[in-house]
């Protein structure tokens, strides 16, 4: 039976690669090295791996600068005699070589993450095109802490090659520890990229719901919103990569502001920070289209789409906190709710029980819920139950990771004591 190549890089169809690119080829059986001894062969440099079923070679020369590029293999043979059949593969070329190693720019968890749905699949995005022969070897893999065996996953690849995911060809184990493992990540000139290492535990259910905005920074049709504002879309769940073309920040001209985008509280708040001051007293519309969790459930066709003003100036100044409801140490009854009032709008995506919340003296945080209100210049405490009586609490206020406004300044961090009667 004639031997098959079933992966090869570059990828027919790719864009902006170096000039000095590494092919790389699969083949399902092993292939006949002698056969690349030939003159056929006299200018590259070829390498052999895995039983002779990855073969890897080099130009001696570089390719043309900015061109298209017809790459053909044909002769091979196994070592039975059988041939490969003929493989052509196009693709373009960039100004420059390459001798950069691709850079790791997002991965959608986060190293010792828990709760993990049992049916996540794992995705990871680098800066360039990545070798996508290389993706089909041994060099990855999901380990089961419990169990001490390898799932199986399978490996695939989207975005001209830069994102790769991995998911596992069966529901993980629930409640469970896990390794996922990447490594011999490679670009398509052959430069290496760092080594991916990270638990995880999952939950105990698969994921089969779509992650639904709870909170904004700033409101649809919000008007005198700062100019050097950034925005924050608040998710019930962790969102998955989000591509550079699902987000727009549109000015009522029609004219696209480039942005960048973060993730923040275990990547259930995406950031979108504009690179460019916005008009003064302008009108813009802030999209964000597809965003999926990390199972592949997708949200509506558009969950984000605001319209707001922007006033004539930047905001630079430091929220502050002007007053609370009770003086330091005042003693107040079990069913006191805290209240604080600040200085001007804060960002809600910012506030909750991490940020905002009530402890006793042994540091024992106290259940309760965060109530933000409508002009976003109050927040209080409301704890679930009575507090107990004859006892020191403390409201503390803007903990790391911090309460902002919406231009991104920071609340100083603060407390005040309280104590309860003894009733």
């Amino acid at each position: 039976m004639a031997p098959s190549i079933t992966h090869f890089s570059p990828a027919d169809g790719l864009t902006n690669i170096g000039i000095n690119p590494q092919y790389s080829l699969k083949l399902d059986e092993s292939v006949n090295p002698l056969l690349f001894a030939t003159a056929q062969w006299d200018n590259h440099a070829v390498m052999f791996e895995e039983n002779n079923t990855l073969v890897t070679y080099q130009k001696h020369q570089p390719l043309a600068l900015n061109s298209d590029v017809t790459e053909t293999l044909n002769n091979l043979q196994d070592h039975a005699g059988n041939a490969v059949a003929s493989h052509t593969v196009s693709f373009s070329t960039s100004a420059t070589h390459d001798l950069s190693h691709p850079q790791l720019l997002d991965v959608n968890i986060i190293n010792d993450q828990e709760n993990i749905a049992t049916n996540a699949t794992f995705g990871l995005v680098y800066s360039e095109a990545i070798d996508s022969v290389n993706l089909h070897t041994s060099n990855h893999y999901l380990y089961n802490y419990a169990t001490g065996e390898y799932a199986d996953i399978s490996v695939s690849h989207s975005e001209q090659n830069s994102r790769l995911s991995i998911t596992p060809m069966q529901a993980m184990d629930a409640g469970t520890r896990y390794a996922l493992y990447v490594a011999g990540i490679k670009d398509t000139s052959g430069n290496t990229g760092s080594t991916l290492n990270y638990s995880f535990t999952t939950g105990f259910s698969p994921d089969v719901s779509a992650p639904t905005v709870v909170n904004t920074s700033i409101a649809n049709g919000q008007i005198g919103v700062a100019i050097n504002s950034m925005f924050r879309i608040e998710f019930d769940e962790a969102v998955s990569y989000i591509a550079p073309s699902e987000v727009e920040l549109m000015h009522s001209s029609g004219t696209k502001v480039p942005v960048t985008l973060s993730y923040l509280n275990e990547r259930k708040v995406v950031v979108v920070k504009p690179q460019t001051v916005l008009q003064a007293n302008a009108s813009y519309q802030l999209t964000l289209t597809n965003v999926s969790d990390i199972s592949s459930n997708e949200t509506a066709a558009t969950p984000v789409d605001i319209n707001f003003v922007t006033q004539s100036t930047m905001d630079i100044s430091t929220p502050t906190v002007v007053s609370f409801n009770y003086t330091n140490s005042q003693v107040v009854s079990s069913d006191f709710v805290p209240e604080i009032t600040v200085s001007e709008v804060l960002d809600p995506t910012s506030i909750n029980n991490q940020t905002f919340y009530v402890a006793d003296n042994n540091g024992s945080k106290v259940a309760g819920s965060v109530i933000v209100s409508a002009d976003k210049m109050t927040l209080s405490f409301q704890p679930t139950s009575s507090l107990q009586p004859d006892t020191i609490y403390y409201l503390y206020v803007s903990v790391s990771p911090y309460i902002y406004d919406v231009a991104g300044n920071r609340l100083a961090y603060t407390f005040r004591r309280f104590d309860t009667d003894d009733d």
